[in-house]
């Protein structure tokens, strides 16, 4: 149960809340600290942890698992520690230890719970200096002739140790000798996922994006609700795929054994159109359908109400809202001033703040720039005003948005605690932009330990439908654990590696850099014609592109207007052939490697061909265009590229239905492969009897 999946970053960041690397005792080795310098170390001894730790010693010793007398709890009864450790260590190694409470001992891995960061008393083999400053979630884990101990303040910190014990033993028995001393620069670290907005995974893909994230050290996760939760109390709500009270508190039960905690993200002021146009609900929205009137005490008893049955079901520590995007030009009309809808957002946030109390969970809230005005204003101009337990998630500011130098030592000053929050990517893609969503998360990141952020949750959102598979979001999501945990300081190499092996099981890099090379087609320059008969080049920025490499997938090549528009077409799709193809390559050669999650790399390999047919689609559109190449080769290659569009069609509905429910965008998916196979099959055979 401790997961399927691995990830790694490295580095320290320079922050009030880090504990500052420290030296062994006088007879030992002194740790390392250089970020590269740790990296180099644990790839020559072989050793591929996530995230990276941030000091280590190598001894020189060594411990064979296979004379290991087993695993000892001393001072904790800790029952995951106690079943799920030594199940993984079996599947990393092959070896099968016992765990029991216990004294430590010579010959045995010892798992100390230290509260204080003081050794319990009788306990030798650990000392005040091995935990000084580790915090809640650092540990210390030594591994040399006499056996393995680990020692942590909490029961957290020593699963977090198991976890890199069970890495360091994956493929080998014997163990280098070495010594680390670890902590998060960041409390938090989560991902979002868009369950809304057309794809629903199975509580089983829910689950496993769970097990697969928390090998990263992942701690939180949002799926992202709307209306996509069976309300008992509104029945009519909820679509059939929706997820039961039973699912979400099974989902949270599963992620609790990883020490994850899971909440939701829910919509509870604009954003509203799923529920609010439903008839019997249109009377407590503005004009518009899709933002709440909070105007009207029942719309606000409405909201409080789903609160109440979602926080049931997911009973975590946080309840995130989203309180932008409204409609605010509708209470505008009907005479409520700027000033007066600032008024009516605060206490709106201080009822939501009450409903969450009521489940013993913390208030966080979703907000743009502090600064932001009309739809996205939010709580900006009230945040003197909010009360300190009160948590900002501070989303897309340090880029997408811009104005993190402000916001940030604002909120700081204002004693305020708050996430940074980039995405990974993925809306209106075909495949996340994975370099892009790794640089996202860095830049947020970095930018927020400067001012004491307190955590970092990355999103992956559905707009138009969601077509991308659970599976390919798990690179980004682990980078993303990886940065939030080393402080935006990895060495990407090392990490490539490190997810491989532990991901995959494999003992190279070309799963990771496969995943690049598709992931990053999204950046390819675009030229593109536009009205006045000109050439645009627009870079890449989040939404001003929206859906670049992604309607161009699905569109007519012979009508579409972002097929037609595209310049040189068959330029354009060599340029995308040659790294689709290159990462096919990759992927079909580790496939005889892959030791686990084989499933996942169908998932890849189905995406990369998503790219290779869009680079012939627009291959074929150009010598369609060029009357210099025979009509028969033509219509011979536009007939071949409807029957590729008829393989990804059939193979779409495969994976889609083993991995999500048969609801949401899934069908309309289905029927948009037609608008290339139709055409392209009537262009083929208009040609072929003019041959």
């Amino acid at each position: 149960m401790f997961g399927l999946v691995v990830l790694l970053a490295w580095g320290t960041v320079a922050v009030a809340s880090e504990p500052l690397p420290v030296r062994l005792a006088a007879a030992g080795p002194a740790f390392e600290t250089n970020a590269t310098n740790v990296a180099k170390l644990l790839a020559a001894a072989d050793t591929w942890v996530l995230p990276q730790p941030k000091a280590v010693a190598l001894t020189g010793e060594s411990f064979d698992l296979k004379r290991c007398k087993g695993i000892r709890l001393v001072g904790c009864n800790d029952p995951w520690l106690k079943a799920d450790f030594p199940a993984l260590l079996q599947e990393r190694c092959g070896v099968r230890l016992k765990a029991a409470v216990g004294k430590p001992g010579r010959g045995c891995i010892s798992l100390v719970l230290c509260p204080q960061e003081m050794p319990p008393p009788g306990v030798k083999s650990l000392s005040p200096q091995d935990l000084a400053g580790l915090g809640e979630q650092g540990y210390y884990l030594r591994v040399d002739g006499a056996g393995i101990t680990a020692g942590a303040a909490t029961e957290q910190g020593l699963y977090y140790a198991a976890r890199t014990l069970a890495q360091i033993a994956n493929g080998r028995t014997r163990l280098p000798g070495m010594v680390m001393r670890d902590w998060p620069s960041l409390r938090w670290r989560g991902f979002q996922y868009d369950i809304s907005r057309g794809q629903m995974p199975k509580l089983a893909s829910l689950k496993r994006l769970a097990a697969v994230t928390a090998e990263a050290k992942m701690n939180m996760y949002e799926p992202y609700i709307e209306h996509v939760f069976q309300w008992e109390r509104y029945p009519d709500i909820a679509p059939p795929e929706a997820l039961s009270p039973a699912e979400a508190r099974e989902l949270f039960d599963y992620a609790a054994r990883f020490h994850m905690d899971v909440h939701p993200l829910m919509q509870t002021f604009g954003h509203f159109y799923n529920i609010g146009l439903k008839p019997p609900y249109r009377k407590f929205m503005v004009e518009d359908g899709g933002t709440v009137d909070i105007r009207k005490p029942e719309a606000v008893a409405f909201v409080t109400n789903l609160i109440d049955e979602v926080c049931a079901a997911f009973p975590g520590k946080f309840l995130n809202v989203d309180i932008t995007e409204i409609d605010d030009a509708a209470f505008k009309k009907t005479g409520t001033t700027q000033a007066e809808l600032n008024e009516l957002t605060f206490q709106y946030a201080l009822k939501i703040r009450e409903a969450a109390a009521r489940h013993g969970m913390r208030l966080m809230i979703a907000q743009a720039q502090l600064s932001a005005e009309g739809s996205l204003a939010g709580l900006g101009s009230v945040a003197e005003r909010l009360p300190k337990d009160i948590l900002i998630s501070d989303y897309y500011t340090a880029e997408f948005y811009g104005g993190w130098e402000k916001d940030f030592p604002r909120l700081q000053k204002l004693g305020l605690e708050f996430f940074v929050q980039p995405w990974i990517d993925s809306h209106g893609h075909i495949m996340p932009y994975v370099g892009h969503s790794m640089d996202f998360s860095d830049i947020e990141i970095s930018r927020g330990l400067q001012y004491g952020a307190v955590g970092s949750t990355t999103c992956d959102w559905g707009d138009d439908g969601h077509y991308h598979l659970p599976a390919v979001t798990w690179f980004p999501f682990v980078y993303h654990a990886a940065s939030a945990w080393a402080g935006a300081k990895l060495d990407r190499g090392y990490f490539n590696q490190a997810f491989c092996r532990l991901v995959f099981g494999t003992g190279d890099d070309a799963i990771a850099r496969a995943i690049l090379l598709v992931g990053n087609i999204n950046g390819q320059k675009l030229k593109l014609r536009n009205a006045a008969g000109g050439i645009d080049e627009p870079a890449y920025s989040g939404n001003s592109t929206f859906g670049r490499y992604y309607y161009e997938f699905f569109g007519d090549p012979f009508s579409d207007p972002k097929v037609l528009d595209i310049v040189e077409p068959g330029r354009k799709g060599a340029e995308i052939l040659q790294p689709a193809l290159e990462a096919e390559k990759l992927l079909e050669g580790a496939r005889g490697q892959v030791r686990q999650n084989q499933d996942a790399i169908e998932r890849l390999l189905f995406t990369a061909r998503n790219y290779e047919a869009m680079g012939r689609k627009l291959i074929a559109r150009d010598h369609f265009l060029d009357h210099n190449i025979p009509r028969s080769q033509v219509a011979e290659e536009l007939l071949a590229l409807a029957k590729t569009y008829e393989g990804l069609k059939a193979e779409f509905q495969r994976l889609w239905l083993a991995d999500c429910m048969d609801a949401g965008s899934f069908r309309g998916y289905v029927q948009r492969f037609d608008n290339t196979i139709v055409p392209c099959r009537k262009q083929a055979e208009e040609l072929a009897r003019k041959e």
